[in-house]
């Protein structure tokens, strides 16, 4: 069963965050945060699916990292916007 993660509602600026792994991780909440959760015990992540959270099994985590990451990047210029 795939995971569906719904990005929050706009209206938030991911520019201001610093051009760090803090700030790609606050972006990242503020993108998916209702949808995420990290499990320290089982070192897993659990993404909601409508119903519950489940283990992360096909790599969502990786790909909604990668989309937040490119949502502030410039277009192939390596440059923060």
């Amino acid at each position: 069963m795939s995971a569906t993660v719904a990005a929050r509602k706009p209206g938030f600026n991911l520019l201001s965050h610093p051009s760090n792994d803090y700030g790609n991780a606050k972006r990242l909440i503020e993108m998916y945060g209702n949808g995420l959760r990290y499990c320290t015990p089982m070192k897993k992540w659990l993404i909601w699916d409508g119903c519950r959270y489940r283990l992360d099994e096909s790599d969502t985590i990786r790909r909604l990292c990668q989309q937040s990451h490119a949502r502030v990047r410039g277009p192939g210029d390596g440059s923060w916007q």
